[in-house]
């Protein structure tokens, strides 16, 4: 059952992966327009949404059952004995290669394939099919054309946010164990993700406000401050004064959400940098858990389709972390985890000095904590943070659980 989870699995992920890579293709829209009968509301679902959440519930509900008897094979899978001999022996190949003991592959070069060059050859499209249809007799071509490369890339940023930046991080990602990937490594897919869609929405913010100030000759700040007028719950008075450009109340907010949201995922870059993050980690921890929801709500705000499209990310996210917080929670309520021993280790380097803690555990619990789990101690009032940078996979640095 774990191989057809597997092979659902990936039939999913290529058929997002093609999304990505042939959009210009009719297929998706005209699909989406059979079943929600609107091409661009329902696209994201049937490309995105859809597909991701579906391959979540075949893992849950066929990665977990048990194995019918029948012809045993020798990791534990079983076939049928009334399959005829020849499917058998494909499927005894094919399933053997899905069970057999596989090494994590490398992850950037896995980043290479599967963000960036689907991210870039669905921009190169994107471009392609806007800009073929501006008329170069229009006054303002150029400045259309600015415009539609802006959007390109505000798209580019959505998509990165709905694939591929919420399942590496993901708390026991279903996609992530049946794939039999680390969850440590697999960060790397999250970290690639992150750096084009910083990317990706700087070059959409930057555009625009070329586009104002050198082309529409308009005061920047304007057009992303509301004025006073506008910010009411109530029906509002206020008209624009500025010609030749989008200077409602509606546009104005939509500039300054996307500004916010631009900020958040700054601040979570800048957080993240190496010199910044190994010794604030703690800080980098903060900005991610603040600003990470807040450029979520801000892109949502300024995107009226983005929801349809990061729906099935944050579905999934939710619905794997959620039951982990509230199982977390619960333990805390009942007393938590007993510390049975505690040893300073001595290193010459004082960055890599470190505590051994042997504490009490279920065998559940050291069947699913390792070392390079992020865990949270709470003793005395005192609270405890175990990273990946204090519990090392050299076992330099390695919490004993018992």
């Amino acid at each position: 059952m774990n191989a057809a989870a597997l092979a659902i699995t990936l039939a999913c992920c290529l058929w997002t992966l093609s999304f990505l890579i042939f959009s210009n293709v009719t297929l998706f829209q005209d699909l989406a327009f059979y079943i929600f009968l609107d091409k661009k509301g329902g696209l994201p679902f049937v490309a995105i949404a859809c597909p991701l959440l579906i391959a979540a519930c075949s893992i849950l509900l066929l990665g977990k059952q048990n194995v019918p008897d029948g012809m045993a094979l020798h990791r534990g899978v079983a076939l049928p004995h009334q399959i005829p001999a020849r499917i058998q022996v494909l499927a005894r190949c094919t399933l053997t290669w899905f069970h057999a003991p596989k090494k994590d592959p490398n992850f950037n070069v896995l980043a290479f394939v599967l963000v960036f060059l689907p991210s870039f050859k669905y921009l190169a499209s994107s471009l392609h099919r806007h800009l073929k249809d501006i008329d170069s007799t229009d006054p303002d071509a150029f400045g259309a054309a600015v415009a539609e490369a802006a959007d390109s890339f505000g798209m580019v940023a959505v998509i990165l946010m709905s694939v591929f930046l919420l399942i590496p991080t993901t708390k026991h990602s279903a996609i992530l164990s049946i794939m039999g990937w680390d969850p440590v490594s697999a960060v790397r897919l999250h970290i690639w993700a992150g750096r084009l869609l910083i990317s990706a929405a700087v070059i959409h913010g930057s555009l625009y406000m070329y586009r104002w100030k050198y082309i529409q000759e308009a005061s920047i700040l304007r057009l992303i401050v509301p004025p006073a007028g506008c910010w009411t719950l109530r029906d509002t008075d206020f008209t624009p004064t500025c010609q030749n450009i989008d200077c409602t109340c509606y546009s104005r907010f939509r500039n300054f959400t996307g500004v916010l949201a631009s900020s958040a995922f700054l601040a979570i870059a800048l957080t993240s940098l190496n010199n910044v993050r190994r010794p604030y980690y703690s800080i980098f921890y903060r900005i991610h858990i603040i600003s990470g929801p807040l450029a979520f709500l801000m892109v949502i705000c300024h995107y009226k389709r983005a929801m349809p499209y990061l729906a099935g990310g944050i579905l999934y996210y939710l619905a794997s972390s959620v039951p982990v917080y509230l199982e977390k929670y619960m333990i805390q309520r009942q007393g938590g985890t007993r510390i049975l021993s505690v040893q300073q280790i001595v290193s010459m380097d004082d960055r890599r000095a470190c505590t051994v803690l042997t504490i009490e555990a279920s065998d559940s619990a050291l069947s699913r904590y390792r070392a390079g789990k992020t865990c949270h101690w709470n003793h005395v009032g005192c609270q405890v943070q175990l990273t990946r940078h204090t519990v090392e996979k050299d076992n330099m640095c390695e919490s004993q659980l018992r």
